[in-house]
């Protein structure tokens, strides 16, 4: 019959075979985490009633994406993320082609979902999410006595991105991505259905743990 002792001798020797086995160097595999922040350009245009407003704000400004997850298996990881953008003074275009810098004012987007990433054995990989989401604006102005924002509801957001990272690390890469972020959001006031459309196009530099 075998002891305690040995038992646990026999676990102990085994905990280091199961922790490679789970998460192998230089491998897409186990616990993930990506750090990405960059460049936006995002463009935000309105509806009212079902008939679409001969205008929009467009610009750009900075961007972050966080996401994190697991791999269930080799190269493939099903993960949670977050991802924004920043742009501050945006322009304001009509439909006659005129336009005017919106000064004191900031234009964001926040969204939130879950999707999945495949590696590529090169270091390509391919990443889609879908989730909900919500624009917004702040005006900071001595007019407005400070600063007043207003956002949208929140409404559904999808993001597709293709990137390529090396290795620095046993369990670290490095690189850069392009993300594209389509959003439909609403609002109701005054009587009106207010509808919302946002494109944003991220140039990224990214940094995975995996």
């Amino acid at each position: 019959m075998r002891t305690v002792s040995s038992l646990v001798l026999a676990l102990a020797l085994l905990v280091p075979t199961a922790a490679s086995a789970e998460s192998m160097p230089f491998t897409h595999d186990g616990f993930f985490l990506r750090l990405a922040g960059g460049l936006a350009y995002d463009n935000l245009s309105e509806s009212v009633d079902g008939e679409d407003v001969d205008g929009s704000f467009h610009g750009i400004g900075g961007a972050f994406d966080i996401v994190a997850g697991y791999s269930v298996i080799p190269n493939l990881a099903i993960a949670a993320e977050l991802w924004g953008t920043l742009i501050p003074n945006p322009t304001v275009s009509d439909g006659d082609g005129n336009s005017a810098t919106a000064d004191n004012v900031t234009m964001q987007l926040v969204a939130l979902g879950v999707g999945a990433t495949y590696h590529l054995p090169f270091g390509l990989y391919f990443g889609g999410t879908l989730g909900a989401g919500k624009a917004g604006l702040t005006i900071n102005d001595d007019d407005f006595s400070g600063s007043v924002s207003g956002s949208t509801d929140w409404g559904f957001t999808v993001r597709a991105t293709v990137g390529y990272e090396a290795w620095v690390g046993q369990e670290w890469g490095i690189g850069g991505a392009l993300a594209l972020t389509l959003g439909s959001f609403s609002e109701q006031e005054g009587g009106q259905d207010f509808s919302f459309f946002y494109t944003s196009i991220n140039a990224l530099f990214s940094a995975t743990f995996n």
